[in-house]
């Protein structure tokens, strides 16, 4: 396995599964104003190039607590890659769909909002796309 493919640690496929830790800290956190730290794994996913209309969902790691809630998914997508998003009711995931027919990096943020301590912060996962497309 090369370092690229154990980078994305995700199944590949139609649909890859991204799992996101977030916990409080209350000082030396990554966001939030230092006060929450959050992770993903995979660090970065790089859509592999043989896949369209790949399904992505990023959801909360068993660990988190069931105070946090994914409230929105923001892009920077402005090659219309991105879309069919659905959020689940209980605010633990975010799906969904990427075209994967353009090279791009998109910028994404997860708004997460802290219901014990009325906080709202963002994580940025990384998600760029490779779909070696040949004229």
């Amino acid at each position: 396995m090369t370092e690229q493919e154990n980078k994305i640690a995700c199944h590949p496929g139609t649909n890859i599964d991204c799992a996101m830790s977030v916990a409080y800290v209350e000082i030396g956190g990554n966001t939030g104003h230092g006060k929450y730290h959050y992770h993903y794994q995979p660090g970065m996913v790089l859509v592999p190039g043989h896949h369209r209309n790949v399904t992505m969902r990023y959801r909360f790691d068993e660990a988190v607590g069931f105070n946090f809630r994914i409230r929105k998914l923001i892009s920077s997508d402005s090659q219309n890659q991105i879309s069919n998003i659905e959020y689940d009711p209980d605010g633990r995931w975010v799906s969904f769909r990427n075209a994967n027919d353009r090279s791009t990096l998109i910028f994404f943020m997860v708004v997460v909002e802290d219901l014990q301590r009325g906080e709202t912060f963002s994580c940025d996962p990384e998600v760029g796309n490779d779909p070696q497309i040949t004229p």
